[in-house]
């Protein structure tokens, strides 16, 4: 009976705590992203031919992305298809637009703080899942393979060299992206 209690009291706290914290801070950060898109906007409409430009289409099309991927609970896999893979693929043009983008003081100013803001939220939502998912599943994959490398196995062996390379492919490409939108800050 104390135990159904003391669950029931879990929840309730959990729940207050989620409606109290978590979704007013979730709320602030999409703001300043709406915040961010609207004056990219009101920017573009005060300078003629500004809205037609590349750099302005990538850039309210990044911060509509980012706006989609937080108010939708975003989850790494949609992430990595939506942002990361399709920005590391193009490198080179996005490295030229972003350039563009640094050009404009104000258009890189909104692009470095919107960015930043999506970022620390990505961060903070996913770094324990690296942490406890992700880091020791390469760990064991790598032991088993060395272990299957021992006994000659050569079958399972290749399977699971090819899930280390998909898994450890991914998180190099995340890299390349921090680094590629940092440096061109």
């Amino acid at each position: 009976m104390l135990s159904n209690y003391m669950l029931f009291g879990i929840i309730a706290i959990a729940i207050i705590s989620y409606y109290a914290f978590v979704l007013p801070k979730k709320d602030r950060i999409l703001f300043g992203l709406y915040r961010y898109r609207d004056e990219v906007s009101l920017y573009a409409m005060n300078c003629p031919g500004k809205q037609e430009t590349e750099e302005y289409q990538y850039l309210i099309g990044l911060i509509n992305v980012e706006i989609y991927l937080i108010k939708n609970n975003i989850s790494f896999t949609d992430f990595f298809a939506t942002t990361v893979t399709t920005t590391v693929e193009n490198e080179e043009s996005v490295e030229i637009i972003i350039n563009k983008i640094k050009e404009d003081s104000f258009m890189a100013k909104i692009y470095e703080e919107s960015f930043e803001i999506f970022i620390n939220y990505f961060n903070r939502k996913f770094k324990w899942f690296g942490k406890l998912c992700i880091e020791p599943s390469i760990f064991f994959l790598e032991m088993l393979t060395k272990i299957l490398r021992v006994y000659k196995r050569k079958k399972p062996y290749e399977k699971i060299t090819k899930a280390i390379f998909k898994t450890t492919s991914m998180s190099k490409t995340y890299e390349k992206y921090i680094k590629m939108n940092n440096t061109a800050m």
